[in-house]
């Protein structure tokens, strides 16, 4: 159910660039939600109520000509703008080479969420909220951005593709990573499990403190981890960059292949399986090679004499 309020109309709708230029506010009441879905180029804020509810404020052609899509459907809330029933007189305000920017921005308001979507160029600040419960999961894709985000759960899954970008803070026990295409993602984290998929050309930078973690690569990655844990696995292939210098470890395992290049520090054991590949490590674990072919491996302090 929706109950809408009064509008406020800041100056005189008029049609095409000067449309643009004037803005309108809405103020949208909904049943509960518990997910968000934003796209296009939306600018929102959350803020913690108990209440459940939208105030958005956009370029005045947009309400006038019923383009601004707000509802709550399945719990889960959608923010959007319908570019397809713009009219071309109405595109061409937009798309001309002196047009501004469009005003699109939105404020949410719910006790918490469950999970956050986020397509287009849509922004998303999360900042001094935190995240309670069993499960979170972040999804953003094309040139979204998510940050300010702070995340206590039993699992977060945080999937990116595209030009994405995130930052978060996260106490959790398991965290899923997956990123593709030129995703940038920061997290840091205190986790007991730590699954991370890293392919295309993604970065992913990871600070904190985990007793396991998975890192499974392809493609051309760039891997950092920093902080401490019990136990590292790598796979990679590809043109994987690994980084794992400033994460102390226990003990390490990898599975190299193609050109792909990890740095680790185990303290106690390192397991080596190569196809390829370039493995350096520091400390003095002990160190036992599994299979080693057309690959390399060096000691930290060699490496740093090359350089």
């Amino acid at each position: 159910m929706v109950k809408r309020l009064l509008s406020v109309l800041i100056g005189t709708i008029a049609f095409g660039i000067v449309a643009a230029a004037q803005t309108e506010s809405q103020h949208l009441e909904f049943e509960a939600f518990d997910g968000i879905v934003i796209d296009d180029e939306f600018d929102v804020t959350f803020r913690e109520s108990r209440n459940y509810m939208v105030d958005y404020t956009v370029d005045a052609a947009f309400e006038s000509n019923r383009l601004v899509e707000v509802y709550v459907r399945g719990k889960t809330l959608f923010i959007s703008l319908n570019r397809k029933g713009m009219s071309s007189d109405l595109k061409k305000a937009y798309r001309g080479r002196n047009a501004g920017s469009a005003v699109l921005r939105a404020v949410v308001y719910a006790p918490t969420v469950a999970s956050v979507q986020l397509l287009g160029k849509s922004l998303f600040d999360a900042a001094g909220l935190e995240i309670k419960g069993s499960r979170f999961s972040v999804n953003v894709s094309d040139n979204a951005r998510l940050s300010g985000l702070s995340v206590k759960t039993d699992e977060l899954s945080v999937e990116m593709a595209k030009s994405a970008e995130v930052s978060l803070k996260a106490e959790v026990d398991n965290l899923i990573i997956r990123t593709n295409g030129n995703a940038v993602l920061a997290v840091n984290y205190s986790a007991e499990k730590v699954d991370l998929t890293a392919t295309g050309s993604s970065k992913t930078t990871l600070t904190g403190d985990a007793v396991f973690a998975a890192v499974h690569a392809k493609g051309n990655p760039d891997v950092s981890m920093s902080g401490k844990g019990d136990i590292l696995r790598i796979e990679g292939n590809g043109t994987t960059d690994f980084d794992g210098v400033n994460f102390a470890v226990k003990e390490v395992t990898t599975d190299m292949s193609g050109s792909s290049k990890a740095y680790v520090s185990p303290t106690e054991k390192l397991n080596l399986t190569l196809r390829g590949g370039h493995v350096v490590f520091g400390g003095e674990p002990s160190v036992n090679i599994v299979s080693i072919k057309s690959a390399s491996v060096t000691r930290l302090a060699d490496e740093k004499v090359r350089k």
